[in-house]
């Protein structure tokens, strides 16, 4: 596969679903700049034809921050192809960050009723996030038994928040992370949502999921734009994170800051809010 790559890139190295290709392989924090200028190339380019490049231009838009720009392109590429379930993934993402619940449940919903036809479609999860960001536990509950991985543990901690025990539900987040029985518990898509959500902006940015790769780390990250990261982007360790993911050094080099971010004027400092 890398040697086909290759000699694709000696061969054609400005054809469109090379660029595209390069475009979603693994990148890290050096990369971001670079990244950027491919896709936003290939949007100037394609956009007016293509729905997969404005997704994936607008899904790295909403990792780096930028929901605003991300969800122009994310809505241009869902009039392009409204039946594509990773556009749809992509808008409901966007939408949610955005703050517009009532539209993302609408994606959500057409997205559950593609799922019958294309497995794998992690919407419950994502309706499960809405309904956490909405705070309607019962609902979310339910969603959860229907298909998250890792369910009992995710439904335990909901049934925390629905009872108003915030610090009971704290305590239990840091037993199932000292307990190496539970090792599936770590890799819950929602602990750090739930930990924000019960006020522990410290313990929602431990419970991040690791990654050897810079995209998951990226992806996990991108939670914190959405509204339960509110109080998260304001702590010292947030501003380290997004130092460490090359974030800040894209911001910088680009002159294009998150929504939720902002340099200091007069200094070398920046603040996230």
């Amino acid at each position: 596969m890398v040697d086909a790559r290759r000699t694709a890139e000696r061969l054609a190295p400005d054809m469109r679903e090379l660029k595209l290709s390069i475009s979603a392989a693994e990148y890290g924090p050096e990369d971001l700049v670079e990244r950027d200028e491919t896709l936003s190339g290939l949007v100037e380019e394609y956009g007016n034809l293509e729905a997969e490049i404005n997704s994936v231009y607008a899904d790295f838009l909403g990792k780096v921050g930028r929901t605003e720009e991300g969800l122009y392109y994310a809505r241009r590429a869902y009039r392009l192809d409204p039946f594509n379930v990773g556009v749809l993934g992509n808008l409901n993402e966007l939408l949610q960050q955005s703050r517009l619940y009532d539209e993302a449940r609408e994606v959500l919903e057409k997205q559950l009723m593609l799922e019958e036809y294309v497995p794998g479609v992690p919407a419950f999860a994502e309706l499960a996030m809405l309904e956490m960001l909405e705070g309607d536990w019962a609902a979310a509950k339910a969603t959860t038994s229907n298909s998250v991985a890792s369910r009992e543990g995710q439904i335990r901690l909901l049934e925390y928040l629905e009872k108003g025990d915030m610090a009971g539900g704290l305590t239990e987040i840091r037993r199932m992370l000292d307990d190496s029985a539970t090792n599936l518990v770590l890799r819950m898509r929602h602990m750090n949502t739930l930990a924000a959500l019960m006020g522990d902006t410290q313990l929602a940015l431990e419970t991040l999921p690791d990654g050897m790769q810079f995209y998951p780390s990226l992806f996990s990250n991108q939670q914190f734009w959405r509204a339960f990261g509110d109080e998260v982007r304001k702590t010292p360790e947030f501003k380290q994170r997004v130092e460490e993911l090359g974030l800040v050094n894209y911001w910088r080099t680009t002159g294009n800051w998150a929504d939720d971010c902002r340099p200091l004027e007069g200094s070398d400092d920046f603040e996230c809010f």
